[in-house]
């Protein structure tokens, strides 16, 4: 297979993606096929950039750039399960999770999947949140009749079949995502939607800027921290006319 695909200098002569991989390996099979001239040291499906034996060394660099190990948070060594841990939130890892036979994994790839599935909601409601966004712009503003947020809140609450609670949520919420780093927070699935609305009700009274640092201050740490633990970073509010400055991110 890999002579097939190599060229003496190591060119990659068929289009091989890192979604062919990590289909692989959820299927439970290695991300390509064992070769006799290199060791297999590392965790099963990486391939080992030390070659044993006679190789060509186009091939030695192409098997360790293709095959280096991912980063882990969390220290993870099953293959499926780094690569689960890596994927962004979106189209390629809803297909991936799809194809995830639940019951022929192993115990960290389970955990990765549940983790994906959660990145995945926050995706998903941020994306709600945008076109809920778009709704209320579409509003015509009225002053002898509803507001733009009452209209979408009362059509969303038709349609959803929610209470009024719950469409003012979803609405409210869209509004409040107007701060990018937030909202982008959400997309990645770094936070939830729980965590975003922590960061987006802080201390009232703060300028838009100043709310902006502590977003920037908050967020890098924000996907290992509890909600309790990161309302408890925010700043106390102070009977003051002037509110203390927050510290810039570093």
């Amino acid at each position: 297979m890999f002579d097939d695909e190599l060229d003496r200098d190591g060119g990659v002569a068929v289009e091989s993606t890192a979604s062919l991989h990590v289909e692989r390996l959820l299927a439970g099979s290695p991300a390509v096929p064992r070769r006799a001239d290199l060791a297999y040291d590392a965790p099963e499906g990486f391939l080992s950039p030390w070659a044993q034996g006679s190789v060509a060394s186009g091939s030695r660099r192409w098997c360790q750039a293709e095959f280096e190990p991912l980063a882990s948070d969390f220290r993870l060594t099953s293959p499926a399960a780094l690569r689960l841990e890596n994927l962004p939130s979106g189209s390629v890892l809803v297909s991936q999770l799809e194809r995830l036979a639940a019951g022929e994994v192993d115990d960290q790839t389970l955990v990765e999947a549940i983790a994906a599935h959660e990145r995945q909601m926050a995706w998903s409601a941020a994306a709600q949140a945008r076109l809920v966004a778009e709704l209320v712009a579409r509003r015509p503003s009225n002053s002898r009749g509803p507001t733009p947020l009452h209209m979408a809140t009362f059509e969303l609450q038709a349609r959803l079949a929610t209470t009024r609670y719950g469409a003012e949520a979803k609405v409210g919420l869209a509004l409040e995502l107007s701060f990018p780093t937030v909202a982008d927070a959400l997309a990645a699935g770094q936070i939830d939607v729980s965590k975003a609305k922590v960061l987006l009700h802080t201390t009232p009274g703060l300028p838009d800027a100043e709310l902006r640092r502590i977003h920037e201050t908050l967020l890098p740490d924000a996907s290992s921290l509890t909600g309790s633990q990161l309302r408890d970073k925010l700043p106390t509010p102070r009977c003051r006319s002037t509110p203390t400055p927050w510290p810039s991110a570093t």
